[in-house]
Order: C-alpha cells, then structure tokens, then sequence
C-alpha cells in the first residue's frame, strides 16, 4: 500500500500498529518484563522472613524485659504473644501477595487499598529508613568490639568505624544477590541467638 493514496496511515506505538488485536497482547508482555525476575525458592524465602524478624532487639531487650517484670516465665509469655502478632502480621502479607502478585512490597499494596497520596506519603517515609539502620550497625558495633576492651569501655570512635564498615559489607552482599546470602546468613544468625538464649538462662 506504499503507492495508494487512499491508504489511512498506521501509527506505530513501541513497534506495534495501532488498532491491532496482537496491541494489547504485546503491550501487556511488555508491562509483565517490568517485574521483577521471581528467582527466590523456599529456602531463601523462609530465610529472608527470619532475617526480617530476627533483628537487634533480641540482643538489647531481653534484660531490660526481664528486669523490669522480674519473672522469667512471665518474661517468656509476653514474647510468646509477641510471635503470634508477628504471625499475624505474616498471614496479612501472605494474603496482600497472593491478592496482589506485583513488585514493589508495601508501596503496591497501599497503593491499590488506600489510593496515590497515601501511598506517595508512605513511600516519602522512608527517608528515615536509614536511621534505624544506624541503630541496628551500632549495637551490632558494641557487641563486636566489646570482648576487645574487657571491662572498659569501647571508644565511639572505633565502635562508630565498625559500624560503618558492617554497614558496607552489607551494601556490598546486597548488590551481589540476595536469595544466596539470606539462605546461608540466617543459619549464623539463629546460632548467635541460641546462644545468647543458653548464656542468659545460665545467667
């Protein structure tokens, strides 16, 4: 049809002609390839659930929870209520990705329940996200330096050094690929846990 006149000229849209049955096929494939690639199995699922859940707290809370109730079986049960909110919590998420099986975590979620504002606000917050990672790198820090200094006290210098650089390290496993290191991060992270858990019993 290049030399008839008459022709009606076809407005090509990312490749596609316009007004063809195979545009909203191909539109919605290429809407599909902006999700992200679903390369996490099982293992590294439940690893990466348990390393959002076990976090410093664990480390830091427990005295101060213990001291303050003075029992230790009572102690047990407010944690034990504790874990059936954060299954709660779970079974909530568990339900919102099979609801909605899109990336983009909590933000796609607000923002196909609650609306764009809420979600945009939401979103902005996380500008304070790296203050509770500062918190965390720092008494990830003191745990680390304290059985070089015995019953001194560890310089802020040094422990502000470590947390930086445990703060990279980081950065850096996180760029390589996520699925491997959560899988095999978690095992070291539990055991540092169990341990704490023997040693304050023992205490």
């Amino acid at each position: 049809h290049v030399n008839d006149k008459s022709a009606t000229p076809t407005k090509v849209s990312h490749g596609v002609p316009q007004g063809s049955v195979l545009g909203p096929i191909l539109f919605t494939s290429y809407i599909q390839r902006l999700t992200l690639k679903r390369e996490v199995g099982i293992i590294g699922a439940v690893s990466f659930i348990a390393g959002s859940m076990i976090g410093s707290g664990i480390f830091i809370s427990p005295q101060y929870l213990l001291s303050t109730i003075g029992s230790p079986g009572a102690s047990l049960i407010i944690w034990a209520c504790g874990g059936v909110i954060a299954m709660l919590g779970g079974l909530c998420y568990a339900e919102l990705g099979t609801l909605i099986p899109e990336s983009g975590g909590d933000y796609i979620y607000i923002l196909k329940t609650a609306g764009k504002v809420v979600a945009f606000l939401f979103l902005f917050s996380f500008i304070i996200q790296p203050a509770s990672a500062t918190g965390i790198a720092l008494s990830f820090a003191e745990y680390v330096v304290a059985p070089f200094y015995g019953d001194c006290t560890p310089p802020q210098l040094v422990v502000k050094c470590v947390a930086a650089a445990g703060i990279m390290v980081l950065a850096v496993v996180n760029c390589l690929t996520n699925h491997f290191w959560y899988s095999y991060l978690t095992v070291p992270r539990c055991v540092v846990n169990g341990r704490q858990g023997i040693c304050s019993h023992e205490n």
